[in-house]
């Protein structure tokens, strides 16, 4: 697939950045599942307000480019928001 392909599908990343070898990441977050109960008492406590905060748990869809076509993909469940990408300090 094409990067053009991929945002039809998925619309536009989260966060795009440079990998070493001359290639694109993109970046696509959800909130997951586990740790929903903390989302809620967030959204109790803010009036609902944090709609632009993260949950602490996310599903992260990975997709690296070369060349403008779609060299892998990578997707994580129930991700701590704190968490460092993998391979990417």
């Amino acid at each position: 697939m094409t990067k053009d392909e991929v945002t039809t599908i998925l619309g536009e990343p989260r966060s795009r950045m440079a990998d070493n070898d001359g290639g694109e990441i993109w970046q696509y977050r959800k909130n997951a599942l586990e740790g929903k109960a903390v989302k809620i008492m967030a959204n109790i406590t803010s009036f609902g307000l944090d709609t632009a905060v993260d949950a602490e748990y996310q599903d992260i869809l990975t997709v690296t480019f070369q060349t403008n076509v779609v060299l892998k993909a990578t997707y994580e469940e129930n991700v701590h928001n704190l968490t460092p990408l993998a391979g990417h300090n």
